[in-house]
């Protein structure tokens, strides 16, 4: 029988017993198969690194990689681990979490608010009225989500280093950064569509955009975006409103699945009128002529370079907000009043054709962008 939730605990991680307990494909398979398609597994896996410790494959901790190993080969969707210092232990625990599929993911994102609200509509009821809970709640829940530092640098420090472990941050101190007081918004050149962005003045290339602003992005997780749509078909005077927030969201946000099934992420600053530089004009980002809206393929995907596997990966999943947005560079000399245009396709979702055929469709003045259409729908209303 096939179970929603499922877990797994050593008395001791460092006995003979819990090494053949988490050194096991066959244990790691039968673990997949027992949970349903949308199933989560929990598993303590001993005392929590020191940031002094060696990589996990030459600690004692070696058994915690070999164990993730053999998830990822399970076929779970995606790996996190956490630490909590409230079990009575000698140390800080960790415990690691797999989910088989993308929409239990979503979960472990909800907010503060949405895990307390969970709480309060699940938990058993007390006289007092108060949290049957010592140790956990919204707040507490948020410390979850995310890596911690000292995972991520245990995790930096295999050999070979991880790819991104190697690319770092991506911000190299002695390249210039363009801050935010640099740009202009301005209207767009090709008619038709919305507003652009340029520089004030000359800058080099490999100039960074506002790299100290790109890490504020606007989050909007799954549960957030169902929400919004669900106000906005109500009639009340906070309607309009609601509906000019999505149309701004689809119009500037990029949508992905790394935190659940569809999120949202805007950059709520200048940086976010910036458009897509036509049959590879732009001047951010990816300068490939393979790459543009009129010679890729739209039924297949562009190759990837080859990478470690982002099942689990403590490093992206604590530099999130870097990742998202805040690495972009100009890719080439920029002078003042030229228009700044990034690919777009860098940014492409799992509906690749679709994409690369609005862009054509907007290169070609044949579509209007949304933010252009919200606004010819609201002057004949």
């Amino acid at each position: 029988m096939t179970q929603d939730f499922g877990s797994l605990s050593a008395s001791s991680t460092n006995t003979d017993f819990a090494d053949n307990l988490y050194n096991s494909d066959d244990m790691a398979s039968a673990l997949f198969n027992a949970l349903t398609p949308h199933g989560i597994f929990v598993a303590q896996v001993g005392e929590h690194d020191f940031i002094s410790n060696p990589r996990r494959h030459l600690s004692q901790s070696g058994h915690l990689n070999r164990f993730i190993e053999h998830l990822e080969e399970a076929e779970f969707e995606s790996i996190r681990e956490y630490t909590e210092s409230h079990g009575n232990f000698m140390s800080a625990w960790c415990f690691v979490v797999a989910f088989k599929s993308s929409e239990t993911k979503e979960r472990w994102y909800a907010n503060e608010a949405e895990v307390t609200l969970e709480i309060r509509s699940r938990a058993v009821p007390t006289r007092s009225g108060s949290t049957p809970f010592l140790y956990f709640d919204g707040a507490s829940m948020m410390t979850y989500q995310f890596s911690s530092r000292i995972a991520k640098e245990i995790f930096c420090r295999n050999n070979p280093a991880p790819h991104f472990c190697e690319e770092g941050h991506e911000f190299i101190p002695d390249l210039p950064n363009a801050p935010i007081s640099a740009f202009e918004v301005r209207q767009w050149d090709i008619a038709g569509a919305g507003r652009g962005v340029s520089f004030e003045g000359d800058h080099p290339k490999d100039t960074y955009i506002a790299f100290d602003e790109g890490v504020h992005d606007m989050m909007v997780f799954l549960l957030t975006l169902q929400l919004i749509k669900k106000m906005s078909g109500i009639d009340n005077e906070y309607n309009s409103l609601l509906k000019i927030f999505d149309i701004y969201m689809y119009a500037y946000g990029f949508f992905s699945d790394s935190y659940g099934l569809a999120s949202s992420s805007v950059d709520p600053g200048i940086p976010t009128s910036i458009n897509h530089g036509c049959n590879g004009t732009n001047v951010i980002g990816v300068q490939d002529p393979t790459i543009t809206e009129l010679t890729v393929n739209p039924f297949v995907l562009p190759a990837d370079e080859p990478m470690e596997s982002t099942v689990f990966n403590p490093y992206i999943k604590r530099n999130h907000l870097i990742f998202s947005n805040a690495k972009e560079k100009t890719s080439l000399n920029v002078s003042a009043w030229t228009e700044l245009t990034d690919n777009y396709l860098a940014y492409a979702t799992n509906e690749w054709a679709k994409y690369v055929n609005d862009l054509k469709g907007q290169c070609a003045h044949k579509h209007e962008d949304l933010v252009t259409i919200y606004k010819q729908q609201e002057s004949q209303s």
